[in-house]
């Protein structure tokens, strides 16, 4: 028996997959064009609610504001410092990685932090008011690290150009 290359494989892979994809559009697993438009008509009308059901001048709610224009504020004063875009990173990741504990101690102390049980079982409240807008930043903090390394990168091999140039020209001179 022939043994596949990696790349037959990967394209048998995509293969399977791209039929697979195909077989659910036919069978009408996913939506059609007005079927998703419709469906986005929704979602803008539960937001509208959400927003709508919501008192945003409480005082957890704008605490919670509050620091997300703190942590953006930080992400885009040190864009520019790298171990403090990663350190940052970090802490919000933690803390949207926390935001299930978060939401179960909301839901057990709702009274002492709002005048409504915003928490919910299905963790809705915090994922949309505390996790959504930290992964948000958390992703301009990653692009600024990207754009940060391709900066060192570019810096490094234009060093490693200059010190080549170096190199042949005292080669050259030696040579003459």
């Amino acid at each position: 028996m022939e043994e596949k290359s990696f790349m037959d494989e990967l394209t048998e892979a995509h293969n399977v997959v791209m039929a697979a994809f195909a077989q659910t559009w036919k069978d009408g697993g996913l939506p059609t064009w007005g079927e998703a438009l419709k469906m986005n008509a929704e979602f803008l009308e539960h937001c509208k609610l959400f927003i709508a059901a919501v008192n945003w001048t409480e005082p957890l709610l704008l605490g919670i504001g509050a620091f997300h224009v703190l942590m953006l504020l930080l992400v885009i004063v040190t864009r520019k410092n790298f171990n403090l875009q990663v350190g940052l990173v970090f802490i919000l990741s933690s803390i949207v990685l926390s935001a299930t504990f978060l939401n179960d101690l909301g839901m057990k102390h709702w009274k002492s932090v709002a005048t409504q049980a915003y928490f919910s079982p299905n963790g809705l409240f915090i994922s949309a008011v505390l996790s959504f807008p930290l992964v948000l930043i958390s992703i301009l903090a990653i692009f600024n690290i990207v754009r940060s390394l391709i900066h060192s990168m570019a810096m490094v091999k234009r060093a490693q150009f200059r010190r080549e140039a170096a190199q042949k020209a005292a080669a050259a001179k030696k040579s003459n």
